[in-house]
């Protein structure tokens, strides 16, 4: 997953260099990588997303903060959704 979490980051910092979310992103993502592991991105399931959402809110953060690192996460799927009928993630043409 971190491979693809890296791809990602370095996509959205191309794509707005003076922005901050690049950095926002990449702090989020290695957060709930940390939660579920470095399993292949396939591999994760809703169950991983309510367990790193648990975590997060015993951990006493805000709704807000809860919300934006499943934003990054909701942005690093939509970035991996294959542009063709292959079925596979990362098939960014």
């Amino acid at each position: 997953m971190l491979v693809e979490i890296d791809r990602f980051v370095n996509w959205v910092r191309r794509r707005s260099p003076e922005a901050r979310t690049w950095r926002d992103y990449g702090y989020d993502l290695r957060f709930f990588a940390q939660v579920c592991g470095d399993r292949p991105i396939r591999e994760i399931t809703f169950h991983d997303v309510d367990i790193f959402i648990s975590q997060q809110s015993e951990r006493g953060f805000k709704p807000t903060t809860i919300n934006r690192r499943l934003a990054a996460l909701v942005g690093l799927y939509a970035f991996l959704a294959p542009e063709d009928d292959d079925g596979g993630y990362g098939q960014r043409k």
